[in-house]
């Protein structure tokens, strides 16, 4: 990784290269994570073929090249001629923005952002929310303000800044900066807690430990958005279940995946089929387990735990589970990592139907679930590998 990054950075002593705009004065060009590489350069044909270059260069010499299935280009403020041009000359697709839509090509959101920034027990993804955590730093800021009497910074604010107002009604100059940044905040956080004093309370109610200390995460806490707790997020987002199952597992139970029915009553028309089965309508419920393709593989799954004679939906398994499986035996963690690669597992087969064409028969997507979820549980409980291994093995075959 250490040619590539000198590559990258020498092709921006190019005549024709450009750095970024909002990057050029760091001069940065690009940055490499573990499993990703971002590169940033001005949107025109002349910077981006030179980048195109340098990775051709890299993958001739180390065998390491750019897959164009997993290679996207993201623009900002370019033409559409230009863009074309780009996408041309690189073989790789422009990307898309989350939460992006134009005129010509408008985007349907099952989700809202401020959703999916809530916890998990909220039927989020327990993502922060940037402008509630800059908030909720601020807000360490404003306590420093109220009560730090052994602050020098905070006496040089009350002294030079604030004087014989507050910190919500002092006048903002340039050089105070933190009371400047009160001020951006002080409206939505009031308008919330009504009055400073009530904002002040709810600080120090919830906000300080017992020695005193601002906890910020706390204060966060206190000004996000708050939604109504699920009882069976539990389940779902649980350490025996892969990150990817429970992310449509979650979607799923909120009856938030884009199914047929969704999007006709988001204004699509569509034919409100199911591929799956093809004798109803697609809807969340139908989906997970009405359907005659999905039920069936569900209640092989159940067989396959020793569950036999159920019959049930999602909603009524998710209720089950979040009322008797609260052991930490590995059978616990079985179950939801079966109910989480059912879901998973009916979701990718009905959009392999749609965008692919491809079918698999059911006997095939239940051996590549049990494979799946055997491989999970052994290395979840590792102290119980061989019991595990022996009643697992004993009804996979």
């Amino acid at each position: 990784m250490e040619i590539l990054s000198r590559y990258l950075r020498q092709i921006c002593s190019l005549p024709q290269v450009t750095y970024h705009p909002k990057c050029a004065r760091i001069k940065l060009n690009h940055l490499i994570f573990a499993d990703d590489l971002m590169i940033f350069v001005r949107g025109d044909v002349p910077s981006v073929t030179a980048v195109a270059h340098a990775l051709d260069k890299f993958g001739s010499i180390s065998g390491l090249v750019a897959n164009p299935d997993k290679t996207e280009i993201y623009f900002g403020g370019v033409h559409n001629d230009v863009k074309a041009l780009i996408t041309q000359a690189t073989g790789y697709s422009e990307g898309n923005y989350l939460w992006q839509s134009s005129v010509d090509h408008q985007k349907i959101y099952m989700k809202s952002w401020a959703m999916c920034c809530s916890p998990w027990d909220e039927g989020g993804f327990n993502i922060k929310e940037v402008l509630s955590w800059n908030n909720a730093n601020l807000c360490k800021g404003i306590w420093n303000l109220l009560h730090s009497s052994d602050s020098l910074w905070a006496q040089w604010h009350k002294t030079y800044a604030v004087k014989q107002g507050t910190i919500w009604t002092a006048t903002v100059k340039p050089a105070h900066s933190k009371v400047g940044e009160v001020s951006c905040i002080s409206g939505s956080l009031l308008e919330k807690f009504g009055t400073a004093v009530f904002f002040e309370r709810a600080l120090a109610k919830t906000c300080v430990s017992k020695n005193g200390k601002f906890v910020v995460h706390k204060a966060y806490d206190l000004i996000r958005n708050h939604y109504p707790k699920l009882r069976w997020a539990h389940v779902i987002w649980h350490p025996s279940v892969l990150p990817k199952h429970s992310f449509i597992a979650t979607l799923a139970g909120q009856h938030k995946l884009p199914t047929v029915n969704s999007l006709c009553r988001r204004g699509l028309y569509l034919t409100n089929w199911c591929v799956l089965c093809k004798h109803a309508m697609e809807t969340h419920s139908h989906l997970f387990f009405y359907c005659a393709f999905a039920g069936d593989l569900w209640r092989k799954v159940l067989a396959w735990m020793g569950l036999n004679g159920r019959t049930s939906n999602l909603r009524r398994e998710l209720h089950w589970c979040s009322l008797r499986q609260h052991r930490r035996h590995w059978k616990a963690g079985w179950y939801r990592c079966c109910l989480s690669a059912c879901i998973y597992t009916v979701w990718q087969e009905r959009n392999a139907r749609i965008f692919a064409g491809h079918e698999t028969d059911v006997a095939i997507l239940l051996k590549q679930l049990q494979f799946t979820v055997k491989v999970r549980i052994l290395n979840r409980h590792t102290k119980d590998s061989r019991m595990v291994t022996t009643h697992l093995s004993s009804i996979y075959a």
